[in-house]
């Protein structure tokens, strides 16, 4: 143990990481448009902060669950940042694809396009719960 105070043992990340910049991959069910408020929206807050401040944000995001739930069309207008590129998936099983995924806690539908995606865009998907990759290839 030390004599100095926390705050002083607390050591600060050096500025030359805090400099670059990060890669983020999001992939979620809402997205706006897409979304009905809640996670659509956080999802989008903070991967335009992100990106506002200099990092890659790469969203995956599902329009058949939208569909589903939605009595009209997406509404609104939501502007990204530059450094996001977005990817909306849709599924030819229209309702059964967002009811498997909720089901099985697994985008049956969608996994191998979220596996090509992130092996296209070399997207570096560290965790995800869909573990598209893992199931999709073996």
């Amino acid at each position: 143990m030390t004599d100095q105070p926390l705050k002083a043992q607390i050591e600060r990340p050096k500025k030359a990481y805090l400099d670059s910049p990060l890669s983020f991959l999001m992939i979620t069910t809402y997205y706006p448009p897409y979304n009905f408020g809640g996670d659509g929206i956080y999802i989008y807050r903070l991967s335009n902060e992100l990106a506002r401040r200099g990092h890659k944000v790469d969203v995956v995001h599902c329009t058949d669950a939208y569909s589903v739930l939605a009595k009209t069309g997406p509404k609104g207008d939501y502007p990204n940042h530059a450094p996001i590129s977005l990817f909306s998936l849709k599924s030819r099983l229209g309702v059964l694809s967002p009811l498997l995924t909720q089901q099985t806690s697994y985008p049956f539908a969608k996994a191998a396009k979220i596996k090509e995606l992130i092996s296209k865009n070399h997207l570096n998907a560290t965790s995800s719960d869909c573990r598209a990759g893992e199931r999709a290839s073996g």
